[in-house]
């Protein structure tokens, strides 16, 4: 399966180690989105999720798929760019730790 996942970058060039990739993907997608719902790492994480979805993107339109198929890594994309901007709020785990060592 991580194989299949991993593939997925030779579209762009990318031949060797799709185990590897595959296995990054989703690592990057499960631990991304909860390091987004608590705040943790936001920019670093948002930075990854943000590769994703154009690497995403652009296997959709090396596909030729429609627009339907691939505005939905584009419309994730666009979220992402624009959490980037506007940061993680004042009740994240970052900020708490900010806070924190602050008062040391």
């Amino acid at each position: 399966m991580w194989e299949q996942v991993g593939s997925i970058a030779q579209g762009l060039g990318i031949e060797s180690l799709p185990v590897f990739l595959g296995f990054l993907a989703g690592v990057v997608e499960f631990f991304g989105g909860i390091f987004l719902i608590i705040g943790a790492y936001f920019r670093i994480t948002l930075s990854f999720l943000i590769i994703t979805m154009a690497v995403a993107t652009t296997q959709h339109l090396i596909n030729g798929d429609p627009f339907a198929i691939f505005s939905h890594p584009i419309e994730i994309g666009i979220v992402f760019i624009a959490l980037l901007f506007i940061g993680p709020g004042k009740y994240s785990l970052s900020n708490r730790l900010k806070r924190h060592k602050r008062s040391w």
